[in-house]
């Protein structure tokens, strides 16, 4: 765990010896771990420059990790569970706490610390100055626990697989478990700018969380689910709305943005490495290769790789993280690290440098300056990045080899949709290990249509320009590929069958470009679009560029691509419950080259939350009529809406409105209402239905001046007169609602008896006294007093 923050000016440094008086600790900067040193390191974030270090007690086999929050600077070994504190002003160790558990985490945030014992199942909050237990530890129920992530509140969320739910631990104190996977799967815990974000690996949802429950949760590819579990990972944290998930053994990488709600995928095809969670900073996504000691970088800009950065070069658990708008490389078993800045700079990092005194390297990746998406292209930046090591590499096994250059005859171009051909480079694809890492995996082959060609093998190591009336007079070797035509994609990978032709003669015509396919697209979900970006063709210019896999009902713009032209389709028409894919066709004047596919999504983005919850209670109570504004940027797509209204079943509309019913008066229903599609769900809008009935006057009556008062009792039934109504009284009095009781009858001898059950609860004022129960509906002028039925036109029950 790396960790970054403002720190104040410093005058020592224990266990490294005395700055100069005019040295100061970085206001931006890192503290980076050495684990055979037992030492960290802060370092300058603008120029790499170690600024300062502090010796911790040393044990045999450290394993050092940082968390910070502010000028709270906590170091954890997790070999022996100890705990150290960091002044950061005086650059000493101030306080430290054997009271752990080796193999513990912890994790600050919001003024507050934390210690995890995933094995026990236990969290135990702790002072971040005296590093003291604050209370008795909190047992979760489950074991084991996830990487936890404290939020800007100070609250701990700690994912629990076992259960599916992730809680909440406030001061000491368990919260409401969130449901948010199928239980056994794997939770990811990430803060998002400050916002808790849940990846359910299993079900391939990503949520952003809250104390109400889950909020936003936007559906990730199915490509990202084809994998092992235990492969997905995801950062511990980001400053910005973007939140990079990476499934390493399939190369698929999603970009989801919980702002806007949207998903951008893209097909790495990285190699057999060992890989740890990736990060965002500006348009480049970066993930290191614990297998080599670097980091592969992928700049969504351009959809394309750009030179890997190499940090340590030798495998070992290289971490990065993002703050203050720089990327930290560091792998604590090493001296050397790494600082990116958000153009590509780098600054080499040797931690074990004198403090204030050397000066570290620095360098720029090659893609710090972004070329424009109409760089032509013969001039563009490949899709796939070269090697750090300077050295020859050998070829992909679906690449020709150099020396053997494959001249495709002329041919019409296919119409859209073209079955693509087999490319002879695999574009897209992350740079092979530097050094003496394991050897790549075989490319991934891709299912899907494919083009006859007839290859000319020239023994040159250029192709020899064709005649524009015949073939070279000189021998040659042809192979002609084959395959099923389908519509689903490109084709899987063949190789021409090659023999050697002797060395043209010296009068052959000049060289040209290779043939090469164009990058592999990346595919951008918007509302009712898809958006495919791609790197143009790398050798030859092809004559323009067309999308392939399109499928019915679908349209795209623009039809062609010219050379020159951005390198951009958008695909609309599909349906939200479908995922599309897609490749790029580069025509030359020769034949054709296609890319590999695009990772399937969606053309839709998850709906936002409905707005303006309107709830109209029913005539006489016992339910309500639901209104809300329907969510927008949909993009067409139906959305539906999930309402739950306490104690009853979840219901599904696709309408802005809903009518509910069996609900009892005088109690208050929790309401809400969430919006989703096949790419994901809303948050949730929420209210309350209120059936306290209405209270509604009415005279008492009939009341003659004859001496006898009318009570008002404790319960709908006849006990202790009092308080009374004055006899001859007709004023008003209110009633809230009605019930059965006790039955009565009114018998007056000048007119007929009236029986009746019905009994009013009611509230009577007089003489400054407010006094509230029960009366006979007989004595009361309601509408249907006198039937000794319900006014239910008027008045709502009791219930």
């Amino acid at each position: 765990m790396l960790a970054t923050g403002a720190l104040i000016a410093a005058s020592a440094i224990v266990g490294v010896g005395a700055m100069g008086a005019d040295a100061a600790v970085s206001d931006v900067g890192a503290w980076l771990p050495s684990n055979a040193r037992g030492t960290v390191t802060h370092v300058n974030g603008l120029s790499g420059r170690v600024d300062g270090r502090v010796a911790l007690a040393r044990s045999n086999d450290s394993a050092l990790e940082v968390s910070n929050d502010g000028d709270t600077v906590l170091v954890l070994d997790r070999k022996t569970g100890r705990v150290t504190r960091i002044d950061p002003a005086l650059l000493t160790v101030a306080q430290t706490s054997d009271a752990g558990n080796p193999a513990d985490d912890i994790a600050t945030g919001g003024g507050r610390s934390w210690r995890i014992s995933a094995g026990r199942g236990t969290v135990q909050a702790m002072d971040p100055v005296t590093l003291a237990p604050l209370g008795a530890p909190v047992d979760l129920g489950a074991k084991p626990l996830g990487r936890a992530q404290v939020d800007a509140g100070g609250t701990l969320w700690v994912p629990i697989s076992a259960t599916g739910e992730v809680v909440p631990v406030r001061e000491s104190q368990k919260g409401p478990a969130i449901k948010v996977a199928e239980p056994g799967g794997r939770i990811l815990v990430t803060l998002a700018s400050g916002r808790i974000v849940v990846t359910d690996v299993v079900g391939a949802k990503t949520m952003v969380v809250t104390d109400g429950g889950v909020g936003l949760s936007i559906t990730l590819p199915t490509d990202m689910t084809k994998g092992t579990g235990d492969k997905l990972s995801t950062p511990d944290a980001t400053e910005g709305p973007v939140v990079p998930i990476l499934a390493s053994d399939t190369g698929t990488l999603t970009l989801v943005d919980i702002d806007n709600r949207s998903v951008k995928a893209v097909p790495l095809r990285i190699d057999n490495h060992e890989y740890g969670g990736p990060q965002v900073l500006g348009v480049r996504v970066y993930v290191p290769d614990r297998t080599t000691g670097s980091l592969v970088v992928y700049n969504t800009a351009q959809a394309r790789f750009e030179t890997p950065i190499k940090v340590t070069g030798v495998p070992g658990p290289l971490q990065i993280t993002v703050r203050g708008g720089l990327l930290w490389a560091n792998d604590a078993n090493n001296a050397t690290a790494a600082v990116v800045n958000v153009q590509g700079r780098v600054h080499e990092i040797g931690k074990d440098g004198t403090p204030g005194r050397d000066t570290p390297g620095d360098r720029s990746i090659p893609g710090e300056t972004i070329p424009s998406a109409q760089t032509p292209s013969g001039s563009a930046q490949p899709s796939r990045p070269p090697s750090t090591s300077p050295g020859p590499q050998e070829p992909a096994e679906d690449t020709a080899p150099p020396e053997e250059p494959i001249t495709v005859p002329a041919q019409e171009p296919p119409t859209s949709p073209e079955p693509p051909s087999n490319p002879p480079e695999t574009t897209g694809r992350a740079p092979k290990p530097e050094r003496s890492a394991p050897p790549p995996a075989p490319p991934r082959q891709v299912p899907g249509p494919t083009v006859t060609v007839t290859a000319t093998v020239t023994p040159s190591s250029t192709p020899a320009r064709p005649s524009k009336s015949a073939r070279p007079s000189a021998p040659t070797a042809t192979a002609t590929p084959t395959g099923t035509t389908t519509s689903s994609g490109p084709p899987a990978s063949s190789k021409p069958t090659r023999s050697s032709s002797p060395t043209p003669p010296a009068s052959s015509p000049p060289s040209e470009a290779p043939m090469k396919p164009p990058g592999v697209p990346q595919a951008a979900a918007s509302n009712g679009k898809i958006t495919l970006t791609f790197t143009p063709a790398a050798g030859a210019t092809p004559t323009r560029y067309r999308l392939g896999g399109s499928a019915e009902g679908l349209t795209h713009t623009p039809d062609s691509i010219a050379p020159g032209g951005a390198k951009m389709f958008t695909v609309s028409g599909g349906k939200c419950d479908t995922e599309y894919s897609f490749f790029v066709i580069a025509d030359y004047p020769n034949g054709s080259m296609n890319s590999a596919p695009s990772t399937p999504i969606r053309p839709c983005t998850a709906p936002t939350a409905p707005k303006g919850l309107k709830i109209t209670p029913g005539q006489g109570g016992h339910g309500a009529t639901l209104a809300w504004s329907a969510s927008t940027n949909t993009g067409g797509a139906q959305v539906s809406y999930q309402v739950a209204v306490q104690g009853l079943p979840t219901a599904t509309v696709t309408a802005a409105t809903h009518v509910v019913g069996q609900l009892k008066n005088s109690h208050a229903y929790a309401v809400s209402v969430v919006a989703g599609n096949a790419a994901g769900s809303s948050a949730a809008l929420t209210g309350s239905i209120d059936l306290t009935p209405p209270p509604v006057d009415f005279n008492v009556g009939p009341n003659i001046a004859n001496g006898v008062t009318i009570g008002i009792h404790p319960g709908p039934k006849v006990s202790a007169r009092s308080p009374q109504i004055p006899a001859g009284y007709t004023g008003k009095i209110t009633v809230h609602c009605q019930t059965r009781g006790q039955r009565v009858t009114r018998d007056r001898g000048d007119e007929p008896a009236a029986p009746s059950d019905i009994w009013d609860r009611v509230t009577y004022t007089a003489g400054g006294a407010r006094v509230q129960g029960y009366m006979t509906d007989l004595y009361v002028r309601t509408p249907n007093s006198a039937a000794g039925t319900f006014s239910s036109a008027r008045l709502w029950t009791c219930d």
